[in-house]
């Protein structure tokens, strides 16, 4: 629990660090130091999280390729931060931010201990959900309505591949294969193969969730667009 909570005040404390000087301080400039902050930030994750898993933990490809959710997310950021692309910032957003919030309350660790691994992985994910903050609060970047078909249709491609590659290697990316070792929400949902439609019911409620706010800020804005008139 601590740990937990050490983690979620290092998103606030990293988010607000990224989001105020990009909200309250005008002028391209500053946004672009921003960027470099948190691109650098991530690629130092990234960077450091692949030398540990070569060097020290024995890469294995059916375990330690970037195909989850939340690795993916990353890249996802880093495409929005260089193009501020509307498909990378959605896939960023709902990704991101809904699969890193699962990943810490349920996460499929051996251990809860404060060690390297564990620092790592919470880092990973809290940066991912700081990062998809910025995007939003920072820069000021909206999903559209037509989210509601592109991410849910680009998620069923990314899972017929990573579906593919589990095949393949006999791996469990994405949990298709069977379900985490250590309690999570899918545990609520059945037996394989059931889970798994369950799970994409789940991911379409949760994605739901976090278009709420956008939904409710168009119409607010539409309430006092018709009160100007």
């Amino acid at each position: 629990m601590l740990i937990k909570i050490i983690t979620m005040v290092f998103v606030a404390v990293f988010a607000i660090c990224l989001i105020v000087p990009a909200k309250l301080i005008s002028g391209e400039k500053v946004k672009k130091y921003v960027n470099g902050i948190l691109t650098s930030v991530i690629l130092f994750v990234v960077i450091t999280n692949i030398v540990y898993k070569t060097w020290f933990n024995s890469f294995d490809l059916k375990y330690d390729l970037p195909l989850n959710l939340c690795d993916l997310s990353l890249v996802w950021i880093l495409l929005t931060l260089l193009s501020k692309h509307q498909y990378f910032f959605e896939l960023s957003y709902f990704w991101g931010v809904g699969g890193a919030i699962h990943a810490l309350l349920t996460p499929d660790l051996i251990s809860l201990e404060i060690n390297f691994p564990v620092v790592l992985f919470l880092l990973n994910h809290g940066i991912v959900i700081a990062a998809a903050l910025y995007l939003c609060l920072g820069l000021n970047m909206k999903p559209n309505r037509w989210s509601w078909l592109r991410v849910p249709a680009f998620t069923q491609l990314y899972l017929i591949v990573v579906g593919l590659v589990n095949l393949i290697l006999n791996s469990n990316y994405s949990y298709l294969g069977h379900k985490p070792q250590h309690p999570s929400v899918m545990d609520y949902f059945g037996p394989w193969p059931i889970y798994i439609i369950w799970l994409e019911v789940f991911g379409l409620l949760t994605m739901g969730l976090l278009f709420i706010p956008f939904w409710m800020s168009r119409w607010i804005k539409k309430i006092e667009d018709s009160k100007d008139l």
